[in-house]
């Protein structure tokens, strides 16, 4: 059976228990989405998906990163690049299992970041945004 595009992403922003990192991946730069950069874990919303976003973060989660959520609030939606897809924005806070060093089905290195540098420093515009909001949630926590 075809995967059907749902227009839809889900993001896991993964922040550590000093609500000062969040949990990056590092894009190969051979790779066609945003070669070379840190983005945030996540993944496509599948169409069984579509009405219980947090079903899609926690395979995604699962898949890439072998972890089980445990704990997670939806930050927001975003509408991303020129095809308007929508980014449901997740911010975890608890989860089972190790941090592995990469990314389980593409290999990309995973690592902890300050959000504070990625406010600063991201030359991605998006992830700039999600940084800053991100940063935001976590001061009126």
């Amino acid at each position: 059976m075809e995967k059907v595009d749902t227009n839809q992403t889900v993001i896991a922003l993964i922040v550590d228990h000093t609500r000062e990192n969040v949990l990056v991946e590092k894009r190969a730069e051979s790779s066609s989405f945003m070669p070379g950069e840190e983005i945030f874990p996540g993944g496509k919303i599948e169409a069984t998906e579509i009405a219980r976003p947090f079903l899609a973060l926690q395979r995604e989660v699962l898949e890439e990163l072998g972890l089980r959520v445990e704990q997670a609030k939806h930050l927001n939606t975003v509408i991303y690049g020129e095809g308007g897809r929508l980014l449901q924005l997740f911010v975890i806070s608890q989860w089972q299992g190790e941090i592995p060093s990469q990314i389980l089905d593409q290999g990309n290195p995973v690592y902890w970041t300050s959000i504070q540098q990625l406010k600063e420093k991201s030359s991605v515009l998006s992830m700039k945004k999600i940084a800053q909001e991100l940063a935001r949630h976590l001061q009126n926590l």
